[in-house]
């Protein structure tokens, strides 16, 4: 048998290094941006203006366009024994101003908490708790937000990691937006029901939610929605957080 030659064996090596070198290289690496999407800084505020609208038969129960903050306060330990972020909100009227020039009224609502743990990101709205984010994000990534709540079960997932969103003539750059209910609007049978149904929040990097929207919207008979329905949208227009 003939000595391999040298460069033969040179190029082996070369081969094998490569080889080496791309077996050691992460997968599905994340973009450092996506690391503060969910931010908890105690006096981090975001400041939303909210249209929330519910029906009962052919009139509105319910049709509220109001400003919402949400500030991260001190520590709170859970039934689980986690150390949570507290999460103050307080609605002000959106009749005082403008949503470019708003003067606020601030009065104290609910008692929220939030917090990132492991795996996930979670937001306690009340007594009910969400799974809203898995940690880190990467397109396709999906999971059960209604996971520790009585809830169906609701399969979030990233639609994309990287989008710009405008709200209020402000654009945020390299946003997540996690698709909560797929928009469906199934075809009547036989002309018996009418349906539109869809939830999504975006969150951007340094700021964490800038918008979140649900709409579930059903008609049993023409013209006339089940009281169930709601439609409920706020988007980002302050926040001392970047």
């Amino acid at each position: 048998m003939k000595p391999i030659s040298s460069f033969i064996q040179t190029a082996l090596l070369f081969t094998l290094v490569i080889l080496a070198v791309s077996c050691n290289r992460e997968l599905d690496p994340t973009p450092d941006y996506l690391d503060r999407i969910f931010p908890l800084d105690e006096g981090g505020y975001r400041i939303y203006h909210v249209i929330d609208t519910s029906y009962e038969s052919q009139n509105f129960l319910d049709a509220r366009t109001y400003f919402k903050r949400e500030e991260v306060g001190g520590i709170e330990t859970d039934l689980l024994d986690r150390e949570t972020r507290q999460l103050w909100i307080s609605t002000s009227t959106d009749t005082l101003g403008t949503t470019d020039a708003p003067i606020y009224d601030w009065g104290f609502s609910e008692l929220w908490t939030t917090i990132q743990d492991g795996e996930y990101a979670e937001r306690i709205e009340g007594n009910t708790r969400y799974l809203v984010l898995r940690i880190p994000p990467y397109v396709g990534s999906t999971w059960n937000g209604n996971l520790f709540n009585s809830g169906e079960v609701q399969t979030y997932n990233y639609l994309s990691i990287d989008t710009a969103v405008t709200l209020f003539g402000t654009t945020y750059e390299n946003c997540v937006y996690v698709e909560q209910v797929p928009f469906r609007q199934p075809v009547p049978e036989r002309g018996g029901f009418f349906l539109i149904e869809h939830a999504y929040e975006i969150y951007a990097p340094g700021i964490g939610k800038i918008e979140r929207y649900s709409k579930y919207y059903l008609e049993q008979d023409p013209f006339v929605p089940v009281a169930e329905s709601r439609v409920f949208h706020e988007r980002l227009v302050e926040t001392n957080l970047q």
